[in-house]
């Protein structure tokens, strides 16, 4: 019997806690995820799912594939987790993160990657110049002449 208001004790103390359970990560810090009846995040797989596909640079489709929800679904989870949308922006910077360390370390031994970098970051100063310089004089005196000559006539 004490075993049952044990269990019980707890489905209660369970119930009446407003988190499921909280996602860690150096991105974002801590992601408190909302305890509600029958939603399909209560368990954190589908959750960690769409956080691990936007830190491949997945669009939102994508994420949603990956974890296996509908675009209802996701929806319904940012409406009753608002700041899911700054961790999704967070993680969906790690991929630009990475590919600008992997440029900069491969800079030190590949000249033409260091002169690609620059002509981007300092185009004034790298770029390429176009000064092209057109002079075009005409002279339209004599052939208007000639025109109002003929039509004159």
């Amino acid at each position: 019997m004490t075993q049952e208001l044990t269990t019980k004790k707890k489905r209660e103390l369970k119930k009446k806690d407003p988190y499921a359970y909280t996602i860690t990560d150096k991105v974002f810090g801590e992601f408190k995820v909302v305890n509600t009846a029958n939603a399909w995040w209560l368990t954190s797989t589908k959750v960690e799912a769409l956080i691990n596909a936007y830190k491949y640079g997945c669009r939102n489709e994508e994420a949603w594939i990956s974890a296996g929800i509908t675009d209802r679904q996701f929806y319904y989870f940012t409406d009753k987790h608002p700041e899911f949308c700054g961790i999704i922006k967070a993680c969906k910077e790690i991929p630009n993160l990475k590919a600008r360390q992997t440029v900069v370390t491969q800079i030190a031994t590949d000249g033409n990657l260091a002169f690609k970098y620059l002509e981007r970051k300092l185009p004034e100063e790298f770029g390429a110049k176009n000064n092209i310089g057109i002079a075009v004089q005409v002279n339209v005196g004599e052939r208007m002449k000639e025109i109002k000559e003929k039509y004159s006539k």
